[in-house]
């Protein structure tokens, strides 16, 4: 009978130890959306748990509560850009409900999930209408500024709702007429570094600008119309260009040089002895010497994009460049023998050694080049 009670009371402690690690509670500390993907996936291998049941519910109908209210807020505002905000909020509710719809139907049950595709299709299609018309308006008062703004609203049709109308030949059309020819003038004119006047026109690093920046073939993906030549290329084609391009360099400084000497000394003998009979007196020691100067230049290389017609400024920037390069003078400063009067052998001079004038221009400009190919691309883009 003892052990019968012993069998009857184990069976009670192992259901009551699985009801609490059945029903134990689960840790939501995250935003609402957070919470509804941690009770998720915990219900995936828990799907009776009645307490992650109910927190997924509250959390999803706070969710759902609060996006409903952004949606409310950016409809009433009239700003187009707020379909985005709007579709993007849409999405979220979206990809939740997704979430929900893939539990085991215990949990499903409890929870009324909203569908969000029927919504989200009205505002992708007002969306594309809206911003169709207003590429319309735009393109309709003929001018660059106003082909451009057409241009992006046309784009933005075509995202909203894939081929919408005819949005990607008027895309296509309106960016082609409006693709500008630029032409580079020779780098760095009059450019004057420790008062010697630099000359020299780069004409390789100019040639190597205009292949970075995409030539003649002008890039509708990457809405880049603008197609770029050298101008000797201009003269020898007779292009007659659209916008001329300027570089300088300004603001060129020499920054105070950083010296680091290495001193090592080291022990060997009289060269050609006997080394039997040698004494300490027959031993040298040598001082070794390394100076290294580190030298360097910092200045503003200034790009300038101006019509070539009414040599208008259309765009003007500056990138910060650097260059540094080093001196190395090595070798042994001094020989000194035991026992005997010192002398020294200077076997070099600290020298600091500067590169051509032109070189230094060069280091600039291809510490500057990225920066600056970048910038004179987005400068030209739609």
């Amino acid at each position: 009978m003892r052990k019968f009670y012993h069998f009857i009371s184990s069976l009670f402690i192992t259901a009551a130890v699985l009801s609490c690690n059945t029903q134990r509670n689960i840790r939501l500390t995250g935003t609402n959306e957070e919470n509804i993907l941690t009770a998720s996936e915990y219900l995936q291998t828990h799907p009776g748990n009645k307490k992650a049941i109910a927190q997924l519910k509250s959390n999803y109908e706070k969710a759902v509560a609060n996006h409903q209210q952004k949606i409310k807020e950016l409809s009433a505002a009239p700003d187009t850009g707020n379909y985005e905000m709007i579709l993007g909020e849409l999405s979220v509710l979206q990809d939740l409900s997704q979430r929900i719809k893939k539990l085991p139907e215990e949990a499903l049950n409890t929870i009324a999930v909203n569908h969000y595709e029927s919504q989200i299709m009205r505002f992708r299609d007002s969306a594309a209408k809206e911003n169709y018309e207003l590429a319309l308006t735009y393109l309709s008062k003929e001018n660059r500024d106003n082909d451009k703004k057409a241009y992006r609203y046309f784009l933005k049709a075509d995202v909203f709702e894939p081929n919408y109308k005819d949005a990607k030949e008027k895309i296509k059309d309106v960016f082609e007429r409006n693709i500008v020819t630029v032409v580079i003038n020779p780098l760095f004119p009059k450019t004057s570094y420790d008062g010697v006047l630099v000359s020299e026109e780069f004409a390789d690093a100019k040639k190597e600008l205009v292949k970075d920046l995409g030539a003649d073939l002008y890039k509708l993906e990457e809405g880049i119309p603008a197609k770029f030549y050298t101008s000797e290329e201009a003269n020898e084609k007779n292009i007659k260009p659209d916008w001329v391009l300027d570089i300088s360099l300004t603001e060129i400084k020499r920054n105070k040089p950083e010296v680091n000497t290495f001193n090592e000394m080291s022990r060997g003998v009289v060269p050609n002895a006997d080394i039997k009979s040698l004494s300490p007196s027959d031993q040298v020691f040598a001082s070794s010497s390394s100076t290294y100067i580190t030298n360097s230049v910092k200045a503003e290389i200034q790009y300038t994009l101006r019509s070539n017609k009414t040599n208008e400024i259309i765009k003007q920037e500056t990138v910060p460049s650097y260059y540094q390069w080093m001196t190395d003078n090595s070798g042994v400063a001094a020989i000194q023998q035991m026992q005997s009067s010192v002398s020294v052998v200077k076997t070099n001079n600290i020298v600091n050694v500067w590169p051509q004038k032109n070189n230094v221009m060069a280091g600039l400009f291809n510490g500057a080049y990225s920066d600056l190919v970048n910038k004179i691309l987005y400068a030209v883009s739609w």
